[in-house]
């Protein structure tokens, strides 16, 4: 058990023991062991307890003349204890009970203090501390004692008991000292002199170094365990020390077996000591969190579409420029299914040339991008642990679909091209005989199709806009709002060509008027209308490249090099700082900003542009960002303080609210906990959107279940999860300080618009003082 820090204390005197903990205090899980492991010792029973030390302990409403603080009625760094209070009350049996009573012992047990009304507490003291004091039961007594603040600061507070009753002490059980566990530096003393306190102390009276001397860090005072917990419970737990009385058995024999009890008992996951399979969380860790292939496919559907458009040209080019030949054919009598037969079986043999080299192309091309990927654009990905890796199955597949669009566009390039007369064929005229009514028939209905595919564009856009399209994962990583957005992209270049369809198919009889550049112009618009298939082909194939390019620089956005505004990505923050170790103290006062020895004449000058320093708690995790190509199961986590909360700001996708960040706030009715996530990193790594759940595990390895409450979009929070500062104290309790920083600096420093030089010099002098 020392491994886990804890200890078995014998109080043979008394006939208990003492689960104590070097850290001062039993977490939650280490108390329920104790209590099973008193369980299974025949219901032997049990008082868990919860001391703590009282900066100053004096009457409520009397005048205190006293010049000197060590004549004052008052009692400074004395012990509080709080037990069960059926052990307080008269009757009650060894070895937790049989307290004696000065006078009138309570009638009922102690009750548990009410903050929220701000009434007085009930309390037991102790003679001494009555004599001290001057005080008997019915009075009213003040206790204050130091809380333990968010940036490690000790502010004071205090609440009011009434005596319910005084305690005999020498000789009773009221001076068991085993109530508080041994605490190195302040229990082990002969002095408050000697004392190692984390706190400045204030002059002690004589009467409190002579109890000390006498009775060491015996309690002066008692309350309900409950009142003890509602005042100085922590983060770590409630309770400071676990009692066992040996219920008669022989002390030596009862003190092995309840500790080799306790040990079975204690879970060593709990505490971080837990067997895992390394082996299959790496390989499902390998899996990765995308779908790469259907990823590549899905943003070179527009470069494969461009690729067939390209492979018909060049086909029927070269088929056009052979059309004397095929009006031969015909003319001899060979069928058009036969001639048809013997173009696709000339275009396949050049077809599988291509695969074939585009084969050992691919490979080559792979390897490169590879190499790059690890050598020159490894910040992209951040890791250098990439192979190429060739398999069978996906080369047939990717040669069979090569293949396959390929001759689909030989097919389509060779549509209507045997239904030409042979005779025009053989005069090397490679388009069929048109009339007026026929063009004007097919451009109506080109208009048409224009007309309709236009529209349900708008419609689509229109939906994304009023937020009727879920901002969830459709599959692979892509969300509905990004499908939507290409299929939109689609439709319009559909739209787009058979609108330039319906323009190629109107009248062409006018002449074309004008001269120099302008007359120039109009002509080669009309010239389009001479080969509309080719027209159209090279109109799609340039119209299609240019939406890949826009769509993929619109898709580029960076948070961190936006103008600083409340509702965009960055928050209104000009810099984003972490540290290696927890920082403490407060930066936005002089106070906390002096104990980190930035209160120096060059410091302050730096510091004066600093508007507010808004910190974030941080539980170390996986990287769930797309840096990260791995399968992510347990997200770094940040804690965001209740200033944070309040003040909202960040740019939030498909969450409703005036400040989304309350919803951490929620209580959910199945016991998770709230989170915020940006949009790419639930999408894209943990496949989550607003409602989803996700399990990780506590600190303790308890699990943990979080729930998407809103997602921000696109901003400097990509690769974590937040949650509430309430919420990550619970769950990661020895996570103490701050490692995460949001900064808001002021650029213009009085100027009412900086120059980009001036607001590039203010960031590098605050980056550079941090």
């Amino acid at each position: 058990m020392p491994d886990l820090n804890l200890r078995v204390t014998q109080r043979e005197t008394p006939g208990y023991l003492s689960v104590e903990s070097d850290r001062m205090i039993l977490d939650s899980q280490a108390a329920d062991a104790a209590q099973s492991a008193a369980n299974l010792a025949g219901g032997a029973a049990t008082s868990p307890t919860m001391v703590y030390i009282a900066n100053e302990i004096h009457p409520v409403g009397v005048e205190d003349d006293a010049s000197d603080s060590k004549h004052k009625r008052l009692s400074r760094y004395s012990v509080v204890a709080g037990i069960d209070p059926d052990w307080l009350m008269p009757g009650a049996g060894p070895p937790f009970g049989q307290y004696e009573y000065l006078g009138t012992p309570p009638e009922k047990p102690l009750s548990t203090i009410d903050l929220a009304s701000g009434g007085p507490g009930e309390i037991v003291i102790n003679d001494w501390l009555a004599h001290d004091l001057l005080v008997s039961t019915g009075d009213e007594i003040e206790l204050t004692w130091h809380r333990v603040g968010s940036h490690g600061e000790l502010p004071e507070e205090s609440a009011r008991f009434i005596v319910r009753g005084i305690l005999k002490l020498a000789g009773t059980q009221a001076a068991d000292r085993g109530v508080v566990p041994e605490v190195p530096g302040i229990t082990n003393v002969k002095s408050f002199a000697d004392w190692d306190a984390p706190f400045p102390m204030k002059k002690v009276t004589d009467r409190d170094e002579l109890y000390w001397d006498q009775y060491r860090a015996t309690p002066k005072a008692f309350v309900s365990l409950q009142t003890a917990q509602r005042l100085w419970q922590n983060r770590y737990g409630g309770v400071t020390s676990f009692r066992i009385a040996t219920a008669g058995k022989p002390f030596a024999k009862f003190a092995t077996e309840y500790s080799d009890r306790l040990r079975v008992h204690l879970e060593p996951s709990a505490n971080g000591l837990r067997f895992r399979p390394v082996k299959s969380q790496g390989l499902l860790a390998a899996l990765g969190t995308t779908d790469f292939g259907g990823l590549f496919i899905g943003f070179s559907l527009f470069l494969i579409l461009s690729a067939a458009i390209l492979i018909g040209l060049l086909f029927r080019l070269g088929i056009d420029r052979r059309a004397s030949s095929v009006g031969l054919l015909l003319a001899t009598g060979m069928g058009p299914r036969r001639i048809r037969r013997l173009l696709l079986a000339e275009g396949a043999v050049v077809v599988l040339l291509g695969v074939l080299l585009g084969l050992f192309a691919a490979v080559g091309y792979a390897r490169i991008m590879v190499h790059g990927l690890k050598t020159w654009w490894v910040g992209a990905i951040g890791t250098r642990f990439l192979d190429v890796y060739l398999e069978p199955a996906s080369l047939a597949l990717g040669a069979t679909a090569a293949a396959l669009v390929a001759l689909l566009a030989l097919v389509f390039s060779l549509r209507g091209l045997v239904r030409i007369p042979p005779r025009r064929l053989l005069s090397g005229i490679a388009t069929p005989t048109e009339t007026a009514s026929d063009r004007s028939r097919r451009g109506r209905k080109s208009a048409f199709r224009a007309a309709f595919c236009g529209v349900l564009a708008l419609l689509l856009t229109v939906a994304v806009v009023l937020r009727a399209v879920p901002s969830v994962e459709a599959f692979s990583g892509f969300s509905w709002p990004t499908i939507v957005f290409f299929v939109v992209g689609l439709l319009t270049l559909a739209a787009g060509l058979w609108g330039l369809a319906a323009w190629i198919d109107s009248d062409r009889t006018a002449a074309v008027r004008g001269r120099g550049a302008l007359g120039m112009a109009r002509l080669g618009v009309r010239n389009a209308a001479r080969h509309r298939a080719r027209s159209l082909l090279s109109t799609a194939l340039i119209a299609t490249a240019t939406f890949l390019i826009v769509a993929i620089a619109a898709g580029h956005r960076n948070p961190a090099v936006e103008s600083p505004d409340r509702n965009s990505g960055n928050g209104g923050f000009t810099l984003v700082a972490e540290s290696s170790v927890p920082v403490l103290p407060d930066l936005n006062s002089a106070a906390g900003r002096g104990q980190l020895g930035l209160d120096d004449a060059a410091a302050t000058t730096v510091l004066e542009r600093v508007r507010q320093v808004v910190p974030f708690r941080v539980n170390p995790g996986e990287n769930a960002s797309c840096l990260n190509i791995y399968r992510t199961s347990q997200p770094a986590i940040l804690g965001a303080t209740r200033e944070m909360i309040e003040r909202g700001g960040f740019k939030f996708a498909d969450t409703r609210g005036d400040n989304p960040w309350k919803l951490l706030d929620a209580r959910n009715n199945d016991g998770s906990v709230p989170v915020l996530g940006d949009l790419n990193t639930l999408q894209y790594s943990l496949h989550l959107g607003i409602g989803g759940k996700l399990e990780i595990r506590g600190e303790n390895n308890q699990p943990v279940t979080l729930k998407v409450a809103g997602m921000f979009d696109s901003s400097v929070f990509q690769g974590v999860l937040v949650m509430s500062e309430e919420a990550f104290r619970r769950l990661f309790p020895s996570r103490v300080g701050y490692q995460y920083f949001l900064i808001d600096v002021d650029l213009a420093n009085g100027a009412k618009s900086p120059g980009r030089a001036a607001a590039l010099a203010a960031e590098r002098d605050v980056s550079e003082l941090l």
